[in-house]
C-alpha cells in the first residue's frame, strides 16, 4: 500500500523534471515505501499512547456484532421503499406548487 503510494508520488513527481532526468526503478519506489512503512509502525507500536488506542480501537471493533445476511437484505428493502415514498411525495408537491404558480402568474 505505502509502496504504491511512493510510486505513485514519485513518478508524478518525476513527470515534473526535465525529460533529461531518467525514471527511477519501480523496485526503489517500493522499497521507500514499505520502509517508511514500517518505520511508521515501529513508531506507533513504541508509543504508549498511540498504543493504548490502537489496542482500544481493536478491542471496539472486535465487539461489533454485523448483522446477517437476511437482517442486510431487510433493512435495504425498508430503506429502498422509504426512499420511493419519499420521492413519490416529493414529487406529488413539486406538481402541485408548479401547477399553483403557474395558475397564480397566469392571473
Amino acid at each position: 500500500m505505502f509502496g504504491n503510494l511512493v510510486e505513485n508520488v514519485w513518478g508524478w513527481g518525476w513527470a515534473q523534471w526535465p525529460a533529461t532526468i531518467p525514471r527511477p526503478n519501480e523496485f526503489w519506489a517500493q522499497g521507500i515505501g514499505a520502509i517508511i512503512g514500517i518505520s511508521l509502525i515501529v513508531y506507533l507500536w513504541s508509543r504508549e499512547q498511540h498504543f493504548k488506542f490502537i489496542s482500544d480501537v481493536a478491542t471496539e471493533v472486535s465487539q461489533i456484532v454485523w448483522p446477517t445476511r437476511a437482517e442486510t437484505r431487510a433493512a435495504t428493502v425498508v430503506v429502498v421503499i422509504i426512499t420511493l415514498i419519499c420521492s413519490g411525495i416529493l414529487w406529488l408537491m413539486d406538481t402541485f406548487w408548479s401547477q399553483a404558480t403557474s395558475w397564480l402568474y397566469e392571473l
